[in-house]
């Protein structure tokens, strides 16, 4: 007789979970979670970033190790695009050695994959490229060479920043036509007035 409570009790709590569950929209289930605010905020960043990113940059500002590199000193260039990037970072500079002062020049140069991070970071994953920006000689890179660096995208202003402290700031480059002195030097070149026939 304890039996026949027991299982009426089950009969009533599965047909009202029924009557609830009919009262629910299916599609309700396909609908995607709320987003806390914070998440909503990296996911949109994310996106925006990798949009926003796309194009050619000019390094405004360097600086490494807390010191501002002399804008005389360096030169750079990032180009994003479909996926990829290139980025070249070359200085000089003048360095103390034992009979007076010599230039020491830094140079970062390759092509990588990219990607901006859920976490809004730029990682890189190396397709080829070298540096001697960490060590006295070159490192070539391979594919287990990775790079991240936390990222701020405003306007027409990109900076990216190492975890080891290495600042870099770039300007985004506006297009342009191919410039008309270089054209006239190449148009010269070929009428043999910059070198002779057998050179060609």
């Amino acid at each position: 007789m304890k039996a026949i409570p027991t299982l009426l009790a089950c009969f009533l709590l599965t047909t009202i979970g029924g009557v609830f569950a009919l009262g629910q929209d299916p599609q309700d289930e396909d609908k995607p979670r709320s987003r806390s605010p914070f998440t909503a905020y990296l996911e949109d960043e994310q996106k925006r970033i990798t949009e926003e990113i796309e194009g050619s940059w000019t390094l405004l500002s360097l600086e490494t190790n807390g010191i501002s590199v002399d804008i005389e000193d360096f030169r750079g260039y990032a180009q994003f695009h479909d996926g990829y990037v290139s980025l070249m970072i070359m200085s000089a500079g003048p360095v103390e050695v034992f009979f007076g002062t010599e230039i020491d020049y830094a140079i970062l140069s390759g092509a990588y994959r990219f990607q901006v991070s859920e976490d809004v970071t730029l990682q890189l994953a190396s397709l080829l490229g070298f540096d001697n920006l960490y060590s006295e000689g070159f490192e070539f890179h391979d594919a287990s060479d990775a790079r991240e660096f936390e990222l701020m995208l405003e306007e027409d202003r990109l900076t990216l920043r190492e975890p080891a402290g290495d600042r870099f700031e770039f300007a985004r480059l506006g297009g342009g036509a191919f410039p008309d002195t270089i054209a006239d030097r190449l148009r010269s070149r070929r009428s043999g007035w910059d070198f002779d026939v057998d050179d060609r």
